[in-house]
């Protein structure tokens, strides 16, 4: 029976997990909290002053915080639905100045993955899912330069029993950390479909694949990296694991049970984040071993920036905005207001962003900095 590229989500939580190593031999990690009670919790305050951004441009055209460089807060303007050409631009929070970086094409979408310095990795696909066509393309916000360092191979898209992930379907999720883009993509043909890790290095232009699976097998997803070190999620017959390489090629293996969904490590490298489930958001200190949980049903997904981990927020459930500080350990919470809505937030460079919507929201994007309250 061939794996999808989609695991079933079902109910779990953190067993104690064994860090395989080389060194003294295996330690056992527990957990040290088993619900989000566990965690400290900071309420992060609707009014904190901070740079604000209309839903919408002068033009009337819906505008999206997507990512921060070094310039200041990229911009996703208009497309959607219709089809319409995307733009984007480069937003200075402190003087509102704006700049264009690239426009997109008709009838597709560039989604910015992830950031770094002047960097960006986005990936160009069509507008509806399972986006069997993708164009994996690094941009440098300060110099204008663009480079495809990947693409949707052969016809593995033809599969059968191929059924891809949500959000991004046949598209991989990139990140970067420093020099070096990691992506997960599927490879191989229609009838021997395979996923790999790839890494590029955006000063030397070198490439590797650091691990590949056939879909009979099992499965890979999840990449994040941090710090020099490169963690993902590897499925086959010896069961789940996070992988984790270091910067010399060492490598360890910690398995884990439920049902993990995109995982982030801090600039560091020393903390491991992911979503469990779409709901309990889990953390692992990779030095000590120390478990905990630090958000529960707020949202899904997971992001990092610096030493702090976010999601995007279930608001139709009601789920709140917000981050975790993995430094102090607190779960900061946006302050919840009737009438108030937000569907959108993100950690952008030294930014928590958020959006207030609904009858009584003031239609903006607000900026926050690590701190306020």
């Amino acid at each position: 029976m061939a794996w999808s590229g989609k695991r079933l989500l079902t109910a779990g939580v953190l067993v104690p997990v064994l860090l395989a190593s080389c060194g003294d031999g295996p330690t056992t990690v527990a957990p040290t909290a088993t619900g989000a009670e566990g965690a400290t919790v900071a309420t992060l305050a609707m009014d904190a002053p901070g740079p604000r951004l209309p839903l919408e441009n002068p033009a009337g055209e819906a505008q999206t915080p997507v990512a921060a460089v070094n310039g200041g807060v990229v911009l996703a303007v208009g497309g959607g639905e219709t089809g319409s050409p995307q733009t984007f631009v480069l937003w200075d929070p402190a003087t509102g100045a704006t700049r264009t970086l690239w426009t997109g094409a008709a009838g597709q979408q560039d989604i910015v993955m992830a950031a770094a310095g002047d960097w960006l990795a986005t990936v160009r696909t069509g507008i509806a899912l399972p986006f069997p066509d993708w164009e994996l393309v690094v941009r440098n916000a300060a110099t204008g330069e663009s480079r495809t360092i990947a693409r949707a191979e052969g016809d593995v898209a033809a599969a059968n029993d191929i059924q891809p992930g949500l959000p991004f379907g046949f598209a991989p999720r990139a990140v970067i950390d420093g020099a070096r883009v990691a992506w997960i993509q599927y490879t191989g043909t229609a009838g021997a479909p395979a996923r790999e890790l790839r890494t590029y290095d955006l000063t030397t232009g070198g490439r590797a694949t650091l691990d590949t699976v056939t879909l009979a097998g099992g499965d890979l997803d999840s990449v994040a990296a941090g710090g020099g070190r490169t963690a993902w999620l590897r499925v086959d017959a010896a069961g789940q694991r996070f992988v984790l390489r270091e910067a010399d090629g060492a490598s360890r293996e910690i398995p884990v049970a439920g049902a993990p969904f995109q995982a982030a490590l801090d600039a560091t490298g020393r903390y491991l984040a992911w979503d469990d489930s779409l709901t309990t958001k889990r953390l692992l200190d990779l030095e000590s071993g120390e478990a905990s949980v630090f958000a529960t049903d707020e949202g899904w997904g997971m992001s990092a920036s610096g030493g702090r981990f976010s999601w995007a927020p279930a608001a139709a459930y009601g789920g709140a905005p917000g981050y975790f500080d993995a430094a102090t350990g607190t779960t900061y919470l946006l302050e919840r207001r009737d009438g108030v809505r937000s569907n959108y937030a993100a950690l952008l460079g030294p930014w928590f962003a958020w959006q207030s919507a609904g009858p009584r929201g003031d239609g903006s994007y607000h900026f926050t900095w690590h701190g306020q309250s």
